[in-house]
Formats: C-alpha cells, sequence, structure tokens
C-alpha cells in the first residue's frame, strides 16, 4: 500500500444502487440483485425468491477507485477512523485506574488490620508481664524457674491432647494411625490378616 496517501473519510464498501420492480435474467434468485448469484447472496434465504415475488433488493455497487492498488482494494481498515479507538483506550485506562484504586484501599486495610493484631498482642504481653509482677511481689518464695517449668508442662499437655485428638483407633482401642506433629508425618500399624 502506499504510505502517503491516508484515507481517513469512512466509505463503505458497497454503495445501494437502484432498485428494480421486476426480476431480471442473471441476478440472484434470492434478493434480486445484479451484482451477484445466488449461490454468493448473503441475504437470509426467503421462502419465496425474487424470482417468484418480483420483490428485488437494490443492486450493490462496489465502491472502488479506478487508481486503488492490489492491496488498496482489499484494505481491511481503508477508511477507519483511528480517532475512535482513542475511547476503547480512555475506558480501558479507567477500568485499570480504578482497579489500582481498589487495591490499594484493600492493601492500606489489610495493613490496618495487622497494626490492630499486633498492639493487641503487645498489650495482651504487657497485661501478662504485669500480672506476673503481681504475682511475684504477692508471693517472693516461688521462683521463675518454677513458673517456667508450669508453662512448659502446660505447653507438654497441649501437645498430648493434640496428639491424641490426631490418633486413630480400632474399634478394639487399639492404636491404627498416629501423627507425628514434629515430622509432620503419618505413622500406620499395618496388621496383617488372619
Amino acid at each position: 500500500g502506499e504510505e502517503g496517501s491516508l484515507v481517513t473519510k469512512f466509505e463503505p464498501k458497497f454503495k445501494k444502487g437502484k432498485r428494480a420492480n421486476k426480476f431480471r435474467k442473471g441476478s440472484c434468485e434470492n434478493c434480486g440483485a445484479m451484482t451477484h448469484k445466488t449461490k454468493e447472496c448473503c441475504e437470509r434465504p426467503r421462502r419465496r425468491g425474487a424470482k417468484f415475488t418480483n420483490k428485488c433488493s437494490a443492486d450493490e455497487i462496489v465502491n472502488f477507485e479506478k487508481g486503488d492498488s492490489f492491496d488498496a482494494k482489499r484494505d481491511r481498515w481503508k477508511g477507519y477512523d483511528t480517532s475512535k479507538y482513542k475511547q476503547v483506550i480512555d475506558f480501558y485506562n479507567k477500568v485499570e485506574e480504578a482497579r489500582k484504586k481498589k487495591k490499594a484501599k484493600e492493601l492500606d486495610e489489610q495493613m490496618r488490620r495487622k497494626a490492630l493484631k499486633k498492639r493487641e498482642k503487645l498489650l495482651r504481653k504487657q497485661e501478662k508481664r504485669a500480672a506476673r509482677k503481681a504475682k511475684k511481689a504477692e508471693n517472693p518464695d516461688a521462683s521463675d524457674s518454677d513458673s517456667d517449668s508450669d508453662s512448659d508442662s502446660d505447653s507438654d499437655s497441649d501437645d498430648e491432647d493434640g496428639e491424641s485428638g490426631d490418633e486413630l483407633k480400632d474399634t478394639t482401642g487399639e492404636v491404627i494411625q498416629k501423627r507425628d506433629a514434629r515430622t509432620r508425618t503419618t505413622v500406620r500399624n499395618l496388621r496383617i490378616r488372619e
């Protein structure tokens, strides 16, 4: 194609010509236009064609200029107005902006929630420390090691409870499957069939 000649004015490929009152020999049997045959007709097939009803469509005149090259005749974008595509781009840009704003808002909300959780956790820790100090002030005899061992024993008992929940027992009460929390594996006792 020629780069210098850019046509921006839209011109349809086909123009409507004159409309015949009567079916003409050699025209399309479906719509009655002289510019194509029945096989090439793009109109919906009529129940009774123009051949029998004499209701003919207007002829389509192909809109080609004499100087058009091979490529120019077959150019799909001939007469396309590029400024119309700007509207499409603007629409998608607006959608993208709205999506980014929503994402930023969600992230802000998430950060706010995390900060709130952190603050609550810190307050709980401070309350526990204050309670321990108050307890120490009341019982100066109790040592730190006892309290640590108590907390350890509590955590151990919690672990044992958790493990007992992970065990799968037989109807006889025998353990078939046991889950080890530390290695995250399941140990199965497979009994030989009798």
